[in-house]
């Protein structure tokens, strides 16, 4: 069973792996993919339509996912994050 702090806030339809942890504070939105091994540290977000593979961290304030930051994306269409195993969303 995954570990989430009950400050943590989960969308029923995220999917995660059975032991994922996410931190307090933290956000998981719908469509979530989330998988074994991954750890999200305090108040990290992960947008809708993020995957993660497994054995991934994301760091506290971390944001992954989301609307690209191009002015002339039509925020309409459906963007997708994908992201393999082993990498570390850090702040340095």
């Amino acid at each position: 069973m995954p570990k989430i702090h009950p400050t943590a806030f989960v969308h029923p339809t995220a999917v995660l792996s059975d032991d994922v942890e996410i931190g307090a504070y933290s956000i998981v939105e719908a469509d979530v993919v989330i998988g074994p091994g991954t750890v999200l540290y305090d108040h990290a977000i992960l947008r809708r339509y993020t995957t993660l593979g497994q054995n991934n961290t994301v760091d506290s304030y971390a944001v992954l996912g989301g609307l690209p930051q191009d002015f002339k994306f039509n925020p309409k269409t459906i963007s997708y994050l994908r992201v393999g195993t082993t990498t570390c969303f850090a702040r340095e």
